[in-house]
């Protein structure tokens, strides 16, 4: 019988290994889900793995952040195979190991020889002559053979028939290796043959640029609001602040304003303090503001920080996405203070958004730079200057991984 595991890693970052042993299987955020995950990307009750004989069927539940499977958005219930990646609510990776049992082949049993009896009073033959007896005779045909090969030139390779040889009938009842039986591969790993093919799926890597950007772009999430242990880009916005990342690759120009921030590290831990902002918030945001151009981060913080402290009192800053609601504002709200008009604030445009035209999304979903655009809330030029943001942020934790010339800005 098939075994189906799958491995992940849990909310503390430790690798996790959990067999599904019923059906249906559910996986989401709630108790009482057969694996609860406490991760507030998925939903409460986010996918269902279903048995059918030796066939495992994944299907997605409805979830407000979808699932994918090997890359492809999760819309109808699909067949699992070994080596298959399963993301759920956009970031939560989940790896599929399906072990097959290796059955011992069952071949026909051979009737023993049976014994021969020469007179009444006469015992009988040993069976281990009719068993030594074929050995010896195909011993002398095989060295007969060897004998003739070895003393002649060889066969003659220009009579040689073209036609291939047949190929050779397999035993159905004694199956090679099973391709369900090769190990588990790592959730950076997606199959890539045809599902329909018997032959073990190859393994594609995860493209490394999107990892990087992935990775780093959560550890800035997380750092720059109050408590968001679990913030993180879904995949199509990976892909978004890809873009943005393209002209800053290298910047020698970023790099220098990355050293004039940790060499002032103190001062925006104060300044930032000062507002009940994060330090890495505040360095991000000035950055932002500068551009890919050589500039003063501290006292482009200060201008700034007026601003910034009055978005934090409306807008909040506990989750990563209000973090990011406050750059999109931030230029309105500066172009205000400048007497240059600005608009509506976004928190009179969330309030005033009517819930009948929501269609069911989650409220925290609402307060989120990716809904507003989608629904035309705000411009696209505050949409723009929150994605900059987000990627220098992501450049901030580790330079190297974008080709810019300085070491991480911790605080």
């Amino acid at each position: 019988m098939t075994e189906l595991w799958l491995n992940f890693k849990d909310e503390s970052g430790h690798d996790r290994r959990e067999s599904v042993g019923k059906s249906p299987y559910s996986i989401g955020r709630q108790p009482g889900n057969d694996l609860t995950i406490a991760d507030s990307r998925l939903s409460r009750t986010h996918l269902k793995i279903d048995r059918f004989g030796e066939v495992f069927v994944v299907s997605d539940c409805g979830s407000s952040n979808g699932s994918e499977l090997n890359g492809s958005p999760l819309t109808e219930p699909e067949s699992l195979k070994n080596g298959d990646r399963l993301v759920l609510g956009g970031g939560f990776v989940i790896s599929v190991e399906m072990i097959a049992e290796q059955v011992e082949s069952r071949r026909p049993r051979r009737t023993a020889a049976p014994q021969t009896t020469v007179g009444a009073d006469s015992s009988s033959i040993p069976t281990v002559v009719f068993i030594v007896g074929p050995l010896l005779v195909l011993f002398v045909l095989i060295c007969g053979g060897g004998v003739y090969f070895f003393g002649t030139s060889g066969p003659d390779i220009s009579q040689v028939s073209e036609t291939p040889f047949p190929t050779p009938i397999i035993d159905s009842e004694t199956p090679e290796k099973s391709p369900d039986s090769s190990p588990s591969v790592s959730p950076t790993a997606s199959a890539t043959a045809d599902p329909d093919s018997s032959v073990t799926p190859a393994v594609t890597p995860v493209n490394d640029e999107d990892r990087k950007i992935e990775e780093n772009s959560a550890k800035f999430l997380r750092k720059i609001a109050l408590s968001d242990p679990n913030a993180f880009l879904a995949t199509a916005q990976v892909q978004i602040v890809k873009g943005k990342l393209s002209p800053l690759r290298g910047s020698s120009a970023l790099g220098a304003n990355l050293k004039a921030v940790k060499a002032n590290a103190s001062q925006f831990e104060s300044m930032a303090s000062s507002q009940g902002l994060k330090a890495q918030f505040l360095a991000a945001a000035a950055l932002t503001k500068i551009g890919n151009r050589t500039g003063d981060p501290v006292a482009t913080a200060k201008s700034m920080l007026p601003y910034l402290g009055d978005l934090r009192i409306s807008l909040g800053n506990s989750l990563s996405d209000d973090c990011l609601l406050i750059m999109a504002d931030y230029l309105r709200r500066e172009r205000k203070g400048t007497g240059g008009g600005g608009g509506p604030s976004l928190q009179s445009i969330l309030e005033g958004i009517p819930r009948s035209k929501i269609g069911g999304a989650d409220p925290r979903e609402i307060r989120t730079i990716w809904f507003l655009r989608k629904n035309n809330k705000i411009s696209e030029e505050s949409y723009q200057f929150a994605l900059t943001f987000l990627a220098i942020g992501s450049i901030m934790q580790n330079p190297s991984d974008f080709g810019v010339n300085s070491e991480p800005v911790t605080f």
